[in-house]
C-alpha cells in the first residue's frame, strides 16, 4: 500500500461508480474540480436516510423494537418534514427492528487494493469504500444488509451496489458466510434481495476490481492531454447539472431535448397514435390475412393475429394428480401451489366470511408499474401549486 498523497485518486465507491456511468460528469466532477452541487430530490434522500439513521442508532440504545413518538420527533425536526413524513408512512407502521441482532446503522468500510479492511482515520489510501446503511447479524456467519431507497419504482438488487456491499462486509468480517443485502423501498415498505456466500468471493473482487480499473483509466486520459473523456446519456442525467450548461451532448441529449412535463405529453401522444394504427392495420390483416415488412437491414417483421393458449389446472383433480405423484416420487410439490380465480367469487356478500378467511392467508407481492394516468384532483391542484 502507498501513503495518502493530495493528488490520490478517489476510492471507489457507489456514488462514484454512478457518476463512471458518464466518463464527461466522472472527469469533470472528480478530476477537473466542478463544485459538488445537489438536486432537491438528492438532498430529501440524504435527510430521510439520516432520519432513519439516528432512529435506528435510537432502538439500538433503547433496545426497542420500534418507537413511533421518537420517530415523529426526528421526523419533525427535519428539513422537507412534510415530504419525509410522507415517505416515512410506510415505514413507520411496518418495520419492527430486533435490536439484538442490530450491528451498526450507516457503517464505513475501506479495503486496501488487496481487499485487507483499513481502520478509519489510518494512513493508508483505501481503494475500495462504502457506508452500509444498516448491517444486522442473523448468526455468528449470516448478516443481512439493508439500504434504503425512497425511489418511486421498486427494482430488483442486480447493481453494481448489490454486489459491491457484501463484497465490503465479508472481507470486513472473515467469519461470515452468508450476506444477504436487501433493498427496502421505505415509500412502499416493499423489499427485494439478492444473497451472497463466501464462494461468491472471487468474483465479486472480479468486478471490483474491474471497475476500479475503468475508474484509473478515466483518470489517465484525463489527465494525459488527450481528447476529453466522452458523454453518455443514462439516468444520471436525471440530476447532472451539466445537462443545461456545459454538456457535450447539449444538443442531441434525449434527456435534455424535452422537460418531464412534456414526456408525459409525448408519451401520451404515442399512446393514443399507437392504438390508432393498431386498430387501422387489424383491419386490413382481419380482411387480407398477415401483412410482411422487410426493413433496410433485411429483418422481416409480420403483423397479424396468432392463436394463443392458456393453461389451467383444475384444483381437485390436480390436487388428486399431485398425491400420486408425491406418494410415488416422494417429492411433496403442494406447498409451491397457489389458488386463483377467486378474486370476483369471494367479493359476494354472502362469502364475506369466507373472504377474511382467505385473505388471512393470502400472500400479497407488490410492484411498481409505469405507466401515464388521470391525476386525481389532489394530485392536479398540488401540480397547478
Amino acid at each position: 500500500m502507498t501513503t495518502r498523497t493530495a493528488t490520490a485518486i478517489p476510492p471507489l465507491s457507489q456514488s462514484l461508480f454512478e457518476q463512471m456511468a458518464c466518463p464527461f460528469l466522472y472527469a469533470t466532477k472528480q478530476i477537473r474540480g466542478l463544485p459538488q452541487t445537489t438536486s432537491e430530490a438528492a438532498e430529501r434522500g440524504r435527510v430521510i436516510h439520516e432520519v432513519i439513521r439516528d432512529y435506528i442508532r435510537h432502538l439500538i440504545e433503547t433496545k426497542q423494537p420500534t418507537d413511533y413518538a421518537k420517530l415523529d420527533e426526528l421526523v419533525e425536526a427535519s428539513p422537507y418534514s412534510e415530504e419525509v413524513a410522507e415517505v416515512l408512512e410506510k415505514f413507520k407502521t411496518d418495520y419492527f427492528f430486533e435490536s439484538e441482532k442490530l450491528f451498526a446503522a450507516e457503517l464505513p468500510i475501506q479495503l486496501g487494493k488487496d481487499f485487507q479492511p483499513i481502520q478509519q482515520g489510518s494512513n493508508w489510501i483505501p481503494t475500495f469504500q462504502g457506508t452500509l446503511d444498516l448491517v444486522s447479524l442473523e448468526s455468528p456467519t449470516v448478516a443481512i444488509i439493508d439500504d434504503w431507497k425512497s425511489y418511486w419504482q421498486v427494482t430488483t438488487p442486480d447493481s453494481f451496489q448489490a454486489q459491491f456491499y457484501p463484497l465490503l462486509l465479508m472481507c470486513l468480517n472473515p467469519g461470515l458466510e452468508r450476506v444477504i443485502f436487501r433493498l427496502q423501498f421505505v415509500r412502499y415498505g416493499v423489499s427485494r434481495q439478492v444473497e451472497y456466500t463466501r464462494a461468491d468471493l472471487p468474483k465479486l473482487k472480479k468486478i471490483a476490481e474491474r471497475e476500479r480499473a475503468r475508474q484509473l483509466r478515466y483518470h489517465e486520459e484525463a489527465t494525459s492531454g488527450r481528447e476529453e473523456l466522452p458523454a453518455a446519456p443514462g439516468r444520471q442525467c436525471t440530476y447532472c447539472p451539466l445537462v443545461a450548461n456545459g454538456c457535450p451532448m447539449a444538443t442531441t441529449n434525449p434527456y435534455a431535448k424535452l422537460i418531464p412535463e412534456e414526456r408525459v405529453q409525448f408519451g401520451l401522444y404515442l399512446e393514443q397514435a399507437k392504438k390508432e394504427n393498431d386498430r387501422i392495420l387489424k383491419d386490413h390483416v382481419n380482411q387480407n390475412g398477415p401483412v410482411l415488412y422487410i426493413d433496410g437491414a433485411g429483418n422481416r417483421f409480420e403483423g397479424g393475429f396468432k392463436l394463443k393458449a392458456k393453461k389451467s389446472y383444475p384444483l381437485v383433480e390436480g390436487t388428486a394428480v399431485l398425491d400420486k405423484w408425491m406418494q410415488d416420487t416422494h417429492e411433496d410439490l403442494r406447498g409451491k401451489l397457489t389458488i386463483g380465480g377467486l378474486s370476483s367469487p369471494i367479493k359476494a356478500k354472502k362469502r364475506a366470511a369466507l373472504k377474511e378467511e382467505m385473505d388471512a392467508v393470502a400472500e400479497e407481492t407488490s410492484s411498481t408499474e409505469f405507466g401515464i394516468c388521470k391525476a386525481k384532483a389532489e394530485q392536479e391542484n398540488n401540480a397547478a401549486d
